[in-house]
């Protein structure tokens, strides 16, 4: 993910949370503190795989040879030991679609992960972690 991405990322959600927020009848006021949710999906078992496609419901990053919608949240990276880091904006899905291509675009595996988070915000929704997903 290029630093242009990443600030686009942050300033996205910024506008997005921007302002505390409180439930109606809540005395707990969220600040808006901008956080991104992410998750580590291993897929080095995988023979060939040379890009990946992650997918919340519908919403998904490109296929390969597709472009970026420069209004998504949504992307994937590899990382240099040869995992993948899915950034979520600030959603944390309980399932996520995986799909893993070789470099020719051809699909290789086409998945749902179940993830399980742990959440850091307290009362507000905030930060989160989760687990490693190994695809095998």
């Amino acid at each position: 993910m290029t630093a242009r991405r990443r600030a686009r990322i942050l300033a996205m959600v910024g506008v997005l949370l921007g302002g505390a927020v409180a439930a109606p009848g809540c005395a707990v006021a969220c600040p808006a503190i901008a956080y991104i949710s992410t998750v580590v999906i291993d897929a080095r078992a995988v023979a060939d795989v040379v890009s990946m496609q992650v997918c919340i419901e519908s919403e998904c990053t490109p296929e390969p040879g597709e472009e970026a919608d420069p209004m998504s949240l949504l992307g994937v990276e590899r990382l240099d030991d040869g995992t993948w880091n899915a950034v979520l904006d600030t959603r944390t899905p309980d399932r996520l679609t995986v799909r893993l291509y070789d470099g020719s675009g051809l699909l290789l595996r086409d998945t749902v992960e179940q993830i399980e988070w742990t959440f850091t915000g307290g009362a507000c929704p905030g930060p989160a972690s989760a687990n490693t997903v190994v695809l095998g």
